[in-house]
């Protein structure tokens, strides 16, 4: 196995171990509470604000947002027309980038438990991931959590899974 593949084998257990934990409420972790927590990157009104979707459409996919920064943030408020989502997250270093760090969590407005995550770790570059369990009509955000990297994070939904 050559190291991008070890990296990303490494990438995809962090995501499945964060997703897991938040998944089952397991938030004990002062880390995982750090990285869960509600006030990061929201607005005054502790929810980030609603976005007006530009739909981009090709035969099936629609373009979301499109969202940058580094550290943490909240993207805007999207509503779901699906079920599913590519997400797409470019990744620049700071420094080294074996010191990067970034996850990603989908919210439905009003709930604690996610959608669905995932993460970087380790490496810069341009990362796909997809998203599953939108109820089409309800209102979502992305949460972002990122240290050492400045990232652009696009989400796109898919209209056929």
């Amino acid at each position: 196995m050559g190291r991008g593949s070890a990296s990303l084998v490494i990438v995809l257990i962090v995501g499945f171990a964060i997703g897991f934990l938040a998944g089952v409420g397991l938030r004990g972790s002062p880390f995982l509470s750090y990285l869960m927590s509600e006030g990061a990157g929201t607005l005054a009104g502790g929810y980030p604000e609603e976005v007006a979707v530009t739909s981009v459409r090709s035969s099936n996919v629609r373009k979301v947002l499109e969202f940058r920064g580094s550290g943490s943030a909240n993207t805007p408020l999207f509503t779901a027309e699906g079920i599913a989502l590519r997400i797409k997250v470019d990744v620049k270093a700071l420094r080294s980038p074996r010191d990067v760090t970034l996850w990603w969590i989908i919210y439905k407005l009003g709930e604690e438990k996610p959608v669905d995550s995932g993460s970087v770790v380790g490496s810069e570059g341009r990362f796909e991931f997809y998203a599953y369990g939108l109820e089409p009509g309800s209102r979502y955000y992305v949460k972002v959590n990122a240290t050492n990297c400045s990232w652009v994070l696009q989400v796109e939904e898919l209209a056929e899974v």
